[in-house]
C-alpha cells in the first residue's frame, strides 16, 4: 500500500504562513504588555503620603492624637496598619511579596 503525499498548493502555504505569522505577532504583543505591566509596577514610586507640619510638636500632637504611636515608634508608618487603625479598608490589589532563593554559600560565608 503506498501513502499518497499530500498536495500543498503556493496558496495553502501562503495561508498557513499567513496564520501562523498572526499566532505569533499575538503572542508577541501579549508578552510586550506584560513586560510593560511588569515594568511600570517595578519602577513606580508614587505609593507614599507625606504630612507636613509646622512644628516638631504639631507632628508629635498628631501623633499621638492619631494613634499612630501604637504601629510605629518611626516617623516611618506602613500605610495598611494605619488604614486599619483608622477604620479605612483598602480594596486595590496587594502585589505579590517576589520569593527569594537563598544562597546557602554565601550565608556560610557571612
Amino acid at each position: 500500500m503506498k501513502i499518497k503525499k499530500p498536495e500543498l498548493s503556493v496558496e495553502a502555504l501562503e495561508n498557513d504562513f499567513e496564520n501562523d505569522l498572526s499566532v505569533v505577532t499575538t503572542e508577541f504583543e501579549k508578552r510586550a504588555k506584560t513586560e510593560q505591566a511588569r515594568y511600570d509596577d517595578a519602577t513606580n514610586s508614587r505609593f507614599y503620603l507625606c504630612l507636613v507640619f509646622q512644628t516638631q510638636e504639631q507632628m508629635l500632637e498628631f501623633s499621638e492624637k492619631s494613634k499612630i504611636s501604637e504601629i510605629t515608634d518611626s516617623i516611618i508608618v506602613d500605610g495598611m496598619k494605619f488604614a486599619k487603625k483608622i477604620g479605612v479598608e483598602l480594596t486595590s490589589e496587594v502585589p505579590p511579596v517576589p520569593k527569594i532563593k537563598k544562597n546557602k554559600s554565601y550565608e556560610e560565608f557571612v
